[in-house]
């Protein structure tokens, strides 16, 4: 996770996908959200 944003989208989007396979619509958001979340803090830094 300390590298989420340093990540290609590529591996990102797969990672994704893998994650939230089986979850809800509204979960599936929320964890998207996340790390989408994560990653522009960590580009920020």
């Amino acid at each position: 996770m300390d590298q989420w944003g340093s990540l290609p989208p590529r591996e990102q989007a797969r990672a994704l996908q893998e994650l939230t396979q089986g979850m809800s619509q509204r979960h599936r958001e929320a964890v998207e959200n996340y790390f989408r979340n994560l990653a522009q803090n960590q580009s920020r830094r």
